[in-house]
């Protein structure tokens, strides 16, 4: 059975899943059956190719959901375990459990259904926010305290809706830290990015039109200005290397790329909303 799968890892470097895997292991010594961090470690194991940790992972997420006696997931978690772990007692008799549970709850046998789909991908793909928090642990900037919150924060936000980027810095700020400034001040140092104020510009929304809004309410990427031929960006995390790719590709543009905090992006990205509003309904 061949189970078509959507990964929040797909394009992301190697290194940013390196970073989430840490992240998301730290997660489960706290909080063992934690959904995410199972269903997450599954992906980024399997992404560097690992299969026998994403074996381990998926059967620890398909036990919770039949504890759980949770149906919904089976399907897809029958089929993966099976895709991976065939031949493997214990994935076998995981797979025998499961079966029980989806006949005694009046689903046909997994031998019955057709090959499906898995479920819709929800989740943002966090990876190199997750990438960044530890690394802010690592250079101490964050308290271990303060890097859990901010892991706990950005997993549960990120199968939300919300309407800008899930990022380390919206936890910082929406959490009120007191290091917010610390953060940014090495973020600068450490990654050579200037630091800019969007409010001290002029702003004039038309540049933005070079990006999908898409870029500025969930990658945290958004053109705040035009130098000639060249394009200015705010962006939040100054680690996302592929995100800047991404958006040089998209404006076609020589992009030079500076950070800002959380709130003063908000506020830009109110202000493009706004002006597109007006735009429309003219």
């Amino acid at each position: 059975m061949n189970v078509q799968k959507t990964s929040q890892f797909e394009k992301a470097p190697e290194s940013e899943v390196w970073n989430a895997i840490s992240a998301f292991e730290q997660i489960l010594e706290a909080m063992p059956d934690d959904r995410t961090a199972l269903e997450t470690l599954y992906e980024a194991y399997e992404h560097i190719g690992d299969r026998a940790q994403a074996l381990q992972y998926v059967m620890r997420l398909a036990n919770v959901v039949l504890e759980e006696q949770d149906t919904s997931p089976m399907v897809w978690l029958y089929s993966e375990v099976q895709r991976l772990g065939t031949g493997n007692p214990k994935a076998e008799a995981t797979m025998k459990q499961m079966e029980d549970l989806m006949v005694a709850n009046g689903m046909p046998s997994p031998a019955d259904i057709a090959p499906q789909k898995r479920r819709p991908q929800t989740k943002i793909n966090i990876a190199s926010e997750m990438s960044l928090a530890w690394s802010l642990l690592q250079a101490q900037v964050l308290t271990q305290a303060e890097y859990s919150t901010i892991v706990e924060d950005l997993t549960e936000n990120s199968t939300k809706v919300f309407d800008v980027p899930v990022t380390v810095q919206h936890v910082l700020h929406d959490r009120g830290m007191p290091n917010q400034e610390r953060v940014i001040e090495f973020l600068c140092r450490d990654s050579t990015l200037p630091f800019i104020r969007l409010a001290d510009f002029g702003f004039d929304g038309a540049p933005q039109n070079l990006l999908p809004m898409e870029y500025a309410e969930r990658k945290g990427a958004l053109v705040f200005e035009t130098m000639g031929t060249d394009a200015l960006v705010a962006i939040l995390n100054p680690y996302h290397y592929e995100l800047r790719a991404e958006v040089e590709k998209e404006t076609r543009k020589k992009c030079h790329f500076f950070l800002v905090q959380a709130d003063d992006y908000d506020q830009c990205l109110n202000k493009i909303r706004g002006e597109r509003k007006v735009r429309m309904s003219a």
